[in-house]
């Protein structure tokens, strides 16, 4: 598996905190490796690590090394001198292991696996008191690519039932989309998650701006918990006598929640990742929507394409379809 963007930007957010001076081993739980493709991208998050590998793949071990931190990994394929194993199973029951670490990670292995109970019981167990566990999981889309993709509702009552303390929750989206470029693929930037950050997304899908299908639309959640107190694993449990909204969720989670009940600006956020993009739907909004884009684009479309004052008023141009107003400001 490769280590992505995302988990690097996450890696590389792990690093700045506080604790991590004194972190000194790492679990992988499924060996990544770096590719060749993936340096430029690494190299733009860490800049002051040597990354300049010669192979087309290399092990993640390299980067967590200048990291500081003493790299071991466990995986199905044993490859990179991985402890070979079946994440279905309790490995304290099935291996006799017993190890614990500073940092677990789970950059996409949990989804392809049915033993979600056992997974997610190994990572708890090996995670030293005050360590962190990295998610890193689909969550929208990944047709056919795996056995299970994620809510956040599963992260919120996992850390809930634990008392993890949530360091980051982020969303990165890879909508594609003719208009916004930072979704066409992949976005190498994460959105905080909250409560109203897919309705917000929907909005500006159902606006046409994003093109999602079961298939192109493949979007990650990230997770990073802190693991508070080195107790037992507790299995979350849903049913209708708990709270399934997000905001609720939060709500009962706050003691636990390093950002306590943080209130993220979506438009806001929206528009400092996805960047000058963006600026094309609001202009586009306010041609469109409003009296004075109406008058003003009537005027500018006449300019343009000279067309006599009888086929305009002033209150917009009925002839220019939205799909000629696209055009005409993507091609500025």
């Amino acid at each position: 598996m490769g280590l992505s963007f995302p988990a690097g930007y996450a890696l590389k957010k792990i690093s700045e905190y506080s604790e991590f001076k004194n972190y000194k081993t790492v679990m992988e739980y499924g060996c990544q490796t770096i590719s060749k493709t993936a340096y430029p991208t690494l190299k733009t998050i860490f800049p002051d690590l040597n990354l300049n590998f010669t192979n087309n793949y290399v092990s993640a071990k390299k980067l967590y090394n200048l990291l500081g931190l003493e790299y071991n990994s466990m995986d199905a394929n044993g490859e990179y001198d991985s402890m070979i194993v079946d994440f279905n199973e309790d490995l304290k029951l099935k291996y006799n292991y017993t190890n614990k670490f500073d940092l677990c990670t789970n950059l996409g292995t949990s989804e392809h696996l049915i033993g979600q109970t056992n997974f997610f019981k190994n990572i708890h167990n090996t995670t030293k008191k005050n360590g962190i566990m990295l998610h890193v999981l689909p969550m929208e889309g990944y047709y056919n690519h795996c056995y299970f993709n994620y809510h956040p509702n599963f992260f919120y009552d996992l850390a809930s039932s634990n008392k993890y303390e949530i360091k980051e929750f982020w969303y990165f989206g890879q909508r594609a989309s003719k208009i916004l470029k930072h979704y066409n693929g992949q976005n190498l930037y994460p959105l905080n998650f909250n409560e109203n950050l897919i309705n917000d997304l929907e909005k500006l899908a159902k606006k046409k701006i994003y093109v999602n299908s079961i298939r192109n639309n493949a979007s990650s959640i990230c997770v990073i918990f802190k693991k508070t107190e080195d107790n037992d694993f507790s299995l979350p449990f849903q049913d209708d006598s708990m709270p399934s909204d997000h905001k609720n969720k939060i709500a009962n989670y706050k003691k636990f929640n390093v950002k306590k009940n943080e209130v993220f600006d979506n438009q806001k956020q929206i528009k400092e990742i996805i960047g000058p993009f963006y600026w094309k739907v609001i202009i586009l909004e306010v041609l469109q929507f409003t009296d004075f884009g109406k008058i003003i684009l009537s005027k500018l479309i006449y300019k343009l394409f000279k067309i006599k004052n009888k086929y305009y008023t002033d209150v917009g141009l009925e002839l220019i379809t939205l799909k000629n107003v696209k055009d005409f400001i993507q091609s500025k």
